[in-house]
């Protein structure tokens, strides 16, 4: 079993991390019907959109992890638009993929 170290743990090792969460809006097309959606960033509030709502479900999760050397490995995680949209999950999600990207750059195993 593979163990997949937090953001946490990554920062303590020397690496730099960041975390972006991106969520959907949507509104309703008052002539069309149609549901328009734009993607914001998890901070994003119902004021900075005030014609749209927050939707539940969806999203996407990057977490890039930077080397001492400047390297930069990414993971990125979808959260399907009919699931509920859970952060955590995103987030481990995400570290998996970019954490096996550098143990695969660095000849280390995971």
């Amino acid at each position: 079993m593979k163990i997949i170290p937090t953001v946490h743990e990554l920062r303590k090792r020397g690496y730099q991390v960041s975390v972006n969460h991106h969520r959907q809006f949507f509104k309703y097309d008052v002539f069309t019907g149609r549901k328009l959606t734009i993607e914001a960033s998890w901070y994003a509030r119902n004021d900075d959109y005030p014609d749209y709502f927050l939707s539940p479900y969806g999203g996407r999760t990057v977490i890039a992890i930077t080397d001492d050397k400047g390297a930069i490995f990414e993971g990125i995680t979808y959260c399907s638009p009919s699931d509920k949209y859970v952060k955590k999950e995103g987030v481990k999600r995400a570290i998996a993929k970019a954490y096996a990207k550098l143990c695969k750059y660095k000849n280390i195993e995971p």
